[in-house]
């Protein structure tokens, strides 16, 4: 209606406002009114009520003589037992019988005392290193059964504001879920490495070896003494691949600098080396060193040979360990190489290092080259992995807009066009068909 126009006064009755319907722009808030059918009522407009405020209607409906208090109860919804309570109350405090009641106990008979928890508080502070187990031993040697539980104390210190948050990490991205499939039949098939637990020698130094064997033949290549840093190993491991050639396979733990299970596939930049060589990168189980347990015995050896008779300085170590190495392999029988030695065994690798990477992408890939962790890929900065940066990376179409990212034979990860800029692991089913058909 237009001008000074007065709406009649059976629709103004009649108008029904419909709250809060976003059209458009989501941040703006529109009123709707339907329009009015003829011969139509339409319904009351939604009311937000308070808790309070229907329990008082509740009790003026139950008072109207003819309604009974069921027929009441079933329009709000509640129980006979629920409607007879907020009667009951309404009856002997008016309104104030309509608020909820406190749900504290009356009494409690485990409460801890006040002097109690001062006493947990002094524990804590004067060690703060302390934690419930040692504070509830403490206070049980000095007031028997009325010390309160761990449990308890934890609670104290918790609401005290004594206790330091952990923040939790991420889950790792490539934890390896099953055992290693790998059977070396032949030398350098597979060699096995690890950073054996350290201990020191008689000046103090710290003694890491970093031990390196061939699975099939028992050879120990190396047992270096060095930090555990992928300058450090990666220099080990050139000078072991210019000696005793490539390896086909590898087999270590989920330690740095070997792998690092939360960039894509558990790659390193030392493993990611290895596999611009062509060697195919295995790990073990987290928790599980029987999928190692070769090497893992190696350690029990130089464990007693080595460890328990440290020598004076670092220099003097190394010379022990690899009079040891020589010692194993030349003199030392195995049962399961038919009591011969491993230097009676062992053959160098027909497979030499080389500046030319070796291995291959699956055919069809678009390649990249991963700068600064990332690549270009449709006008989008994808990110993929530091552990990789500076090689190439191929891109192969699996399905609709989702494209499989290969690290040479390696399947590393997948992107969706137009779903995030990150390349995320790859499904095991997919991965299985992918590798197939890679292969």
């Amino acid at each position: 209606m237009s001008g000074g126009a007065v709406r009649p006064a059976s629709l103004r009755r009649s108008r029904c406002r419909v709250r809060c319907h976003y059209i458009g722009n989501r941040s703006a808030r529109t009123w709707v009114t339907p329009p009015v059918r003829p011969g139509h009522v339409p319904g009351m407009p939604w009311q937000e009520k308070r808790t309070m405020k229907l329990r008082q209607e509740f009790v003026e409906a139950t008072a109207d003589p003819d309604r009974s208090i069921a027929e009441v109860c079933r329009e709000y919804g509640i129980s006979r037992k629920t409607g007879c309570k907020w009667i009951k109350r309404h009856r002997e405090q008016g309104e104030l019988g309509l608020c909820d009641r406190s749900r504290q106990p009356h009494n409690w008979p485990l409460k801890t005392s006040a002097e109690m928890v001062m006493r947990v508080i002094e524990l804590r502070r004067d060690k703060p290193r302390r934690g419930p187990k040692k504070i509830h031993e403490l206070l049980l040697r000095a007031h028997g059964k009325d010390a309160p539980s761990q449990r308890t104390i934890a609670r104290i210190l918790e609401r005290a504001g004594l206790v330091r948050r952990i923040k939790h990490r991420n889950k790792p991205k490539a934890r390896p879920t099953t055992a290693p499939a790998v059977k070396p039949e032949q030398p350098n098939d597979l060699w096995t490495l690890d950073f054996k637990g350290w201990w020191r020698s008689s000046d103090g130094a710290r003694c890491e070896p970093l031990t390196v064997r061939d699975a099939a033949s028992r050879y120990v290549l190396a047992v270096r003494l060095i930090r555990p840093t992928h300058d450090a190993v990666k220099e080990v491991m050139q000078e072991l691949f210019v000696s005793y050639g490539v390896p086909r396979a590898s087999l270590s733990d989920n330690g740095q600098p070997i792998a690092c299970t939360r960039a894509l596939a558990g790659l390193s930049r030392l493993s990611a080396w290895w596999v611009s060589l062509g060697i195919e990168v295995h790990r073990s189980r987290p928790g599980c060193p029987q999928d190692n347990g070769a090497h893992e015995r190696l350690h029990v050896d130089m464990r007693f040979d080595l460890e328990d008779q440290p020598a004076a300085t670092l220099e003097q170590q190394q010379h022990a360990c690899e009079q040891w190495r020589i010692e194993f392999n030349t003199r030392r029988p195995h049962e399961a190489l038919a009591m011969k030695m491993p230097a009676q065994v062992y053959r160098n690798s027909d497979r030499k290092l080389t500046t030319q990477a070796l291995g291959g992408y699956p055919e069809g890939c678009a390649m990249r080259r991963v700068s600064c962790g990332s690549i270009e890929f449709l006008t989008t900065r994808i990110w993929v992995s530091k552990s990789v940066e500076g090689y190439q990376v191929g891109l192969l179409l699996h399905r609709d807009a989702t494209y499989h990212v290969y690290f040479y034979h390696l399947l590393i990860g997948q992107i969706t066009v137009g779903r995030g800029v990150h390349v995320i692991p790859v499904e095991a089913d997919d991965a299985g068909t992918s590798q197939d058909k890679a292969a």
